[in-house]
């Protein structure tokens, strides 16, 4: 309705294409992204929005270049900012990548996602205390939010500290109770601590959340041999070689 009353305004077009990226109906999307642009050309969102349609289009070199030119339509966006940092980081680019994410909390500090998104990128680069500072933070700023107390487990994990992993795994749970990567986490922390049958429960209820997830099979098939049940353990390696 809104562009049939003004078929020149760039935000009706725009609007549009974000509701046609997500059905998805791509190549639609991607023509009323470049005629809000052609409108527009100022439009950042515009940019971003047409820039994730190339992500998930298998284009990233477009992608990245939407964002730039993202950045430079609306330096004061920390979207057009987290966007790039989020293609950077993609193809390991993770020094620029840092830098971008940066500039999008310098904007917008109070942003849970982009906390968290940031931390993931120092575990990238081996930098565990200055992830975990991000997790923290993010969680403070959403206590609501799984993916960070899940990725704030993954480096406890990481470190040893299987303990530290499984209460934030369990508090991912109470989060949000299908997460199946908090239970496949958590999973994996009792295999460690030699907690077997509790292990195997955990596998399963991974795989009932998300029957494809290969490493919770696998992990389930490590656990049931422990327990010295090979025949079940057996079945979950044939259905994963």
């Amino acid at each position: 309705v809104a562009i049939r009353l003004d078929p020149k305004d760039p935000v009706a077009y725009f609007d549009r294409a974000t509701s046609l990226a997500e059905i998805p109906d791509r190549d639609r999307a991607l023509a009323d992204f470049d005629r809000a642009l052609e409108l527009d050309p100022k439009l950042a969102a515009a940019y971003v929005g047409r820039g994730r349609l190339h992500a998930a289009r298998g284009e990233p070199a477009e992608a990245l270049a939407d964002y730039d030119r993202a950045v430079a339509a609306d330096p004061r966006d920390p979207l057009a900012f987290f966007a790039r940092a989020q293609a950077r980081a993609g193809r390991r680019g993770y020094d620029a990548a840092l830098a971008d994410y940066n500039q999008a909390l310098s904007l917008d500090p109070s942003n849970a996602l982009f906390h968290l998104s940031r931390g993931d990128l120092r575990r990238a680069r081996g930098e565990s205390a200055e992830a975990i500072d991000d997790f923290s933070r993010a969680i403070r700023l959403n206590s609501r939010l799984a993916d960070a107390y899940d990725a704030r487990a993954a480096v406890a994990f990481d470190q040893g500290r299987h303990l530290d992993a499984i209460a934030d795994f369990n508090k991912a749970m109470e989060a949000a109770p299908n997460d199946a990567a908090a239970h496949l986490g958590r999973a994996t922390c009792l295999f460690e601590l030699h907690e077997y049958v509790q292990s195997a429960e955990d596998y399963t209820r991974a795989l009932e959340l998300d029957p494809g997830l290969v490493a919770a099979r696998y992990g389930r098939a490590r656990a049931r041999a422990q327990n010295g049940d090979y025949i079940a353990a057996a079945a979950d390696y044939d259905a994963v070689l």
